[in-house]
């Protein structure tokens, strides 16, 4: 009698520890998926929804400064001014924000490293706003300085794409892919107004021009085959 009450113990222990084991799992599991949605959450908050009114910023300075360049004037100077603050002021937002310490503990190394670099390039802007200003740039030379800070950007979104949901990954790439055809036609009309401004276009321009069709047409037709291009036929006149 004791030899099977003995027996039993031993299996219901067993069984015990099997379904605390199982709990443990399963609880684990949930966790895991909780701190990935906070973790998502956090992440959106405090680095992607900065990085857009910054990026939307940059565009219109680096469009603006181009058509400055083109032909300055006194009121385009004061309004490229005004703009250069509004970036600044985003500028701010997006450092205080992603490099929060709530940021930090959601980030991985790799997205520390490259909201660092962002940071870093946005520093060095006012290099470049000071050679726009007294006109030792050229139009290209200006749109590609901020073209690089933007493209700095990109690799932070590249980095925030490599989530372990692999649908929230999936549709963070689409979105990205979108957003980066979106950033090609803000280079295309940065350059149109530099070229409008001017009354010409040079060499490098319009290698430029070209080259920004045929990525806006590849990023395209990669991510949507069967919709058409954005982009009109033709060549900037």
């Amino acid at each position: 009698m004791g030899s099977r009450s003995a027996s039993l113990r031993t299996k219901v222990v067993a069984l015990l520890v099997s379904l605390a084991a199982l709990w443990a799992f399963a609880a684990w599991v949930t966790l895991r998926d909780g701190l990935n949605v906070l973790g998502v959450q956090t992440l959106d908050a405090q680095v992607a929804e900065p990085s857009e009114s910054l990026r939307t910023e940059l565009q219109q300075e680096r469009r603006m400064s181009v058509a400055y360049l083109g032909r300055p004037s006194q009121e385009q100077a004061q309004q490229l001014r005004e703009q250069r603050r509004r970036s600044e002021e985003r500028a701010a937002e997006f450092a205080e924000a992603a490099r929060s310490s709530r940021a930090r503990l959601a980030s991985s190394d790799e997205l520390v490293t490259r909201i660092d670099e962002v940071v870093t390039r946005l520093d060095a802007l006012g290099s470049v706003r000071d050679a726009v200003a007294t006109r030792s740039v050229d139009r290209a030379g200006a749109a590609e300085a901020y073209t690089g800070v933007l493209d700095s950007l990109f690799r932070v979104y590249a980095s925030l794409g490599k989530l372990d949901d692999e649908q929230i990954a999936k549709d963070t790439a689409t979105l990205t892919q979108l957003v980066r055809v979106r950033e090609l036609m803000s280079q295309e009309d940065a350059l149109f107004a530099g070229v409008a401004a001017a009354g010409r276009i040079n060499d490098r321009e319009y290698a430029q021009f070209a080259h920004l069709v045929g990525a806006q047409r590849f990023l395209a037709g990669e991510r949507w085959p069967s919709c058409p291009t954005p982009i009109a036929n033709g060549t900037p006149g």
